[in-house]
């Protein structure tokens, strides 16, 4: 399911938190997030960073060229998909 942000703008920031859409222990589980352009394997750019359990992410000054999806996959300590979350960011408006 895609989550719509709404409307932002630069400069704002951002909190994504992924511990209301997981019913396991966080302990047990491993938060990979990406922008979906990406990939999976692509790295996040520098003004996003993640909480100590990777739960949530903060995304500080957003910029234009972040329009787009972002995405939370949820790992299992096996290895097992639990759940994925993507985040609309549709458009950025001028401030």
């Amino acid at each position: 399911m895609l989550s719509d942000l709404g409307f932002v703008y630069p400069g704002e920031t951002l909190f994504l938190n992924m511990e209301s859409f997981v019913g396991l222990p966080l302990e047990s589980l491993f938060f990979k997030w990406y922008l979906e352009s990406e990939g999976e394997s692509g790295t996040l750019p520098s003004n996003m960073r993640l909480s100590p359990s990777g739960s949530a992410m903060m995304v500080s000054e957003l910029r234009k060229e972040q329009e787009g999806v972002i995405v939370c996959s949820v790992y299992t300590n096996l290895g097992f998909l639990a759940t994925k979350k993507r985040f609309l960011i549709k458009e950025i408006g001028k401030s």
